[in-house]
């Protein structure tokens, strides 16, 4: 029985690399790939165990499509920026804000705002329902959950045409989508 993995867009660009055109399947080259390892001696399988507390290593994030991303409950956001703004003490909702934030001074008012926005805003100061004041913009932002705290980033990120990044890691839970690792969503405008 076959078996369906998911790879990021530059693996996969790696593996055709590795391809002989109209010949090879990325099955085949992954095959051949593995041949080679295994001919060299390094057959021993490294088996997977999940990271320690606070221990981050960019090799092994699992990229997500932007668009589509998976099973983002569970998890704890470990570094994020908006428009090149690196959060301090990152959560899903700060991303929001920060947006709003960003998304507030470049359009310079509520009107623009509510016209790009897709989350919950108001203007002044609300403080119930889950909403959070950003006294410096004078608006209140309504909590999220992960999914839809990155959903609303995101479609703020390309109304403004400015990057977006993600790294977080699912908790070492039964509910998580893939417990233990580490993850990085981002989005970045085109030139």
């Amino acid at each position: 029985m076959s078996q369906v993995i998911r790879i990021s867009d530059d693996v996969y660009e790696r593996l055709k690399a590795q391809a002989t055109p109209f010949v090879d399947t990325p099955a085949i080259v992954i095959e051949r790939l593995l041949d080679k390892l295994e001919a060299n001696g390094k057959s021993e399988a490294r088996s997977y165990t999940p990271p320690r507390k606070g221990e981050w290593v960019k090799e092994e994030m699992l990229r997500l499509d932007s668009d589509t991303p998976e099973g983002l409950s569970y998890t704890k956001v470990r570094q994020a920026t908006f428009d090149n703004v690196e959060l301090k003490k990152p959560h899903w909702n700060k991303l929001v804000r920060v947006g709003h934030e960003v998304a507030i001074k470049r359009l310079g008012s509520y009107d623009a705002l509510q016209r790009v926005t897709t989350a919950n805003v108001v203007q002044g100061k609300y403080e119930e329902d889950g909403f959070t004041y950003l006294s410096d913009q004078n608006i209140s932002v309504q909590g999220l959950s992960a999914e839809s705290a990155w959903e609303k980033a995101l479609h703020l990120a390309k109304s403004l045409r400015v990057p977006v990044r993600v790294e977080f890691e699912w908790r070492n839970r039964r509910e998580a989508a893939h417990p233990g690792v580490r993850g990085v969503l981002e989005w970045l405008p085109e030139d």
